[in-house]
């Protein structure tokens, strides 16, 4: 009996300890670590996996912080990521415990925004037509002809030898089809997790194939199509921000996003990672055809996005495309012919086919230019539109590189000043061509040249249009004598003198002619003002009589230079006051 017991003792305790280890076991996964991916592949690739073992956005966090995140508290962990110690994908096993977690995780220090993932969209696209793929030297989009891409191309060149990649986030390419042969990158599918973005949908491969239109006649142009959604058009926000990071740590140059969906603070982020790497992202102001503001299309609500809104052949907003605060530029967008499967034409209607228009110019600009900031290439797109009056509808107009290839004349040119004074040196004030309030490129697209800028006199800077910019554009400045300051002023009866400083004989080639006396009953000389010219410039004084006595009068003075039939005088000196006896 003794001996059972004993026995019966130890299973028991065996099972309580076996049984205490599994729970410690179950705790410890619960209570998983955030694992942290450094590389954005393979982050974007442990992302798309856990997209493909959980479907439900609602039992999945998207997680933006500054500072690491603190798990301990959250029941129902499955899997935890991070990318940069700053994005993080947390997966639950129920949507109960993803929402009690988001009101643990909001509450700790450096979380920007807890959201779930949730579902977004390529743009819709109407379909209008389709016809085979045959060979010709024109566009098949005719926004190729409205925006002056045949204009532009023979200043875009091949001059910097660069290859330029554009990332297509969207539904993959049909790889095969002729308008994209030798011209695909490596490239991932975040819907299959493999590196053939072959397109399901359709959608993404004419996107790309209008970017290709646009730039057939630069094959250094190559397209990196990021596979996001799936053959219904659908894919996880998660998956979408993913793809933008791996756009942007594989050395894309630019991002076209001709997609949209609700309001998310995790696509934001990725957006504003691409923008603070300097690549352009276009984005696509989306279909509804309402303040996209108000709605909150993302991500063409975004300030930093470039977004494009459409346009029919009458050059005419299109009665589908949003508008509003954050539309910057309209491009076509209405009955555009592009690539689609087996070696096709097909057409389309949407902002989705607007934006690639707006990204296309964006590759011919770094094709001339070189390397370019976001900046700069929206400068360029800002001086190429054809502004309209309505900006609600238009934003800053439509983009038209014709007005790129024009007469350096024809812009606006301003001098940083318009008289100087002479110094003993040449004088070069600056000069700034701008076109809709957008700086043309020093160098790039103009030079300056000065002449007669030594001496008193009128000065010229001549601006020679330079590249896509032909002509000459003339401004004239002014080099004014050297002023003098007042060294003493004397009262006197009903009067005063005042004295001045004697010009240096050397101050020019030619010596001042000589001074003038201003003065008046006001400090700001705007009535009442007397002036009185005093010749030579050896003169250092002058009396002023007969003026009112007891009163009090503001004096200041100045000097001039005859050269021919024109005087140029300097500033006048500081102002001092008397009081006549």
């Amino acid at each position: 009996m003794n001996v059972m017991r004993k026995i019966k003792i130890l299973l028991i305790s065996f099972i309580l300890i076996a049984s205490l280890n599994v729970n410690s076991f179950a705790l410890s996964e619960n209570d998983e670590e955030v694992k942290d991916v450094s590389n954005a592949v393979d982050f974007c690739q442990e992302v798309s996996e856990l997209t493909e073992a959980h479907q439900l956005g609602s039992e999945r966090l998207l997680i933006i912080s500054e500072d690491p995140i603190d798990l301990s508290q959250c029941e129902g962990v499955v899997k935890a990521i991070s990318h940069g110690d700053v994005f993080y994908v947390v997966q639950f096993d129920s949507s109960k415990n993803a929402s009690s977690a988001r009101s643990i995780i909001l509450k700790q220090d450096g979380v920007e925004s807890v959201e779930f993932d949730g579902a977004m969209s390529m743009g819709s696209a109407y379909s209008a037509d389709s016809r085979h793929y045959y060979s010709t030297d024109d566009h098949y989009t005719w926004g190729a002809d409205c925006i002056g891409i045949d204009e532009y191309i023979p200043y875009a060149g091949n001059g910097h030898g660069r290859t330029i990649v554009v990332a297509v986030v969207d539904s993959g390419i049909d790889e095969d089809h002729v308008m994209f042969s030798g011209r695909r990158v490596e490239a991932y599918d975040f819907v299959r997790n493999d590196n053939m973005p072959d397109d399901e949908n359709g959608h993404g491969t004419h996107v790309t194939g209008i970017i290709a239109d646009c730039t057939k006649e630069l094959s250094n142009v190559r397209f990196m199509p990021v596979k996001v959604f799936d053959e219904h058009g659908e894919g996880d926000i998660s998956v979408v921000a993913s793809g933008i990071l791996y756009a942007i740590e594989n050395d894309a140059d630019l991002i076209n996003l001709s997609l949209g969906g609700r309001h998310s603070s995790y696509v934001e982020k990725a957006v504003m990672r691409a923008f603070d790497a300097d690549v352009p992202v276009f984005v696509a102001a989306g279909n509804e055809g309402l303040d996209l503001y108000d709605l909150r299309v993302c991500p063409a609500h975004i300030g930093r996005s470039i977004t494009i809104g459409s346009i029919g052949e009458s050059r005419a907003r299109a009665s589908y495309s949003n508008y509003g605060k954050g539309l910057d530029y309209m491009a076509p967008g209405t009955n555009i012919t592009s690539a689609g499967f087996n070696n096709t034409l097909e057409t389309f209607s949407g902002t989705s086919m607007a934006a690639p228009h707006a990204a296309a110019c964006a590759c011919l600009f770094l094709n001339k230019y070189g390397d370019l900031t976001t900046s700069q290439i929206c400068s360029l797109l800002t001086r190429s539109c054809d502004k309209k009056s309505d900006t609600k509808l238009y934003g800053k107009g439509i983009i038209n590189l014709r007005n790129l290839v024009a007469s350096i004349s024809d812009q606006n040119v301003k001098l940083s000043y318009t008289s100087c004074t002479y110094t003993g040196k040449y004088r070069k004030p600056t000069v700034t061509v701008s076109r809709n309030g957008a700086s043309l490129f020093k160098g790039e697209d103009y030079s300056v040249n000065y002449s007669d800028n030594l001496n008193v006199g009128t000065a010229r800077a001549v601006i020679v249009g330079k590249g896509s910019y032909s002509g000459r554009a003339k401004k004239s400045f002014k080099i004014l004598p050297k002023g003098t300051p007042i060294r003493s002023l004397k009262p006197a009866r009903r009067g005063f003198t005042v004295k001045w400083a004697k010009q240096s004989e050397k101050m020019s080639i030619k010596r001042i002619t000589g001074y003038q006396v201003q003065y008046a009953q006001n400090s700001h000389f705007t009535s009442g003002r007397k002036t009185v010219t005093i010749k030579g410039y050896k003169k250092t004084s002058k009396k002023i009589s007969k003026l009112k006595s007891k009163k009090k009068y503001y004096v200041r003075v100045r000097t001039y230079m005859k050269c021919g039939d024109k005087v140029y005088y300097s500033k006048w000196s500081k102002a001092k006051s008397i009081k006549v006896r």
